[in-house]
């Protein structure tokens, strides 16, 4: 994926989403990026955040998210807006640029990447304390039809915690 296209589906809560299908029609964000709002989740921190993402198949198999990313973000009304964009199809505008990192280079200091080991397990440290969205995919093929799809949850930290996450079909937004 080129740098324009992984900005604009990192800004999701579902960025997985952009795996599964790309986002084609450009809508304007109505919240606006406050950096105010947003500057503590720039801060280094002492939480982490450590999980599993898996889904359970019909026959009752068990698929992870091995080698597959994993994105930590805010759980800020602007990157909720830009996940249901993401979410219906559409392609998150930002002023008159698709990177949010062009409109304020501040936004990529917030954004966590990860990727879950071979068992499915993901660990995002030195976290600032705050509300974050922690979002996979896990996805497999059957015949020529892919099933699975992407994971959220929303995960708090304060206070030097290690918040221990597993991401499962309770936690199954979208294919």
């Amino acid at each position: 994926m080129g740098t324009t296209l992984i900005a604009s589906c990192i800004v999701a809560m579902a960025v997985a989403a952009c795996s599964m299908r790309q986002p084609v029609e450009p809508v304007q964000m109505q919240t606006k990026f406050d950096y105010g709002a947003h500057k503590p989740y720039t801060q280094a921190g002492t939480n982490t955040i450590k999980g599993q993402g898996f889904l359970r198949q019909q026959g009752g198999g068990i698929v992870t998210c091995a080698g597959n990313e994993v994105y930590l973000m805010p759980a800020t009304s602007f990157f909720r807006e830009a996940a249901n964009h993401v979410l219906a199809g559409k392609n998150p505008q930002f002023g008159n640029v698709i990177d949010p990192a062009k409109a304020d280079p501040a936004y990529k200091a917030m954004l966590k990447q990860s990727q879950c080991d071979a068992q499915g397990n993901f660990i995002f440290s030195n976290l600032p304390n705050g509300n974050w969205l922690v979002v996979t995919a896990v996805t497999w093929t059957v015949g020529y039809s892919r099933q699975g799809g992407n994971l959220v949850r929303e995960v708090n930290v304060t206070n030097g915690e290690t918040a221990q996450v597993l991401l499962t079909d309770k936690d199954f937004i979208s294919r």
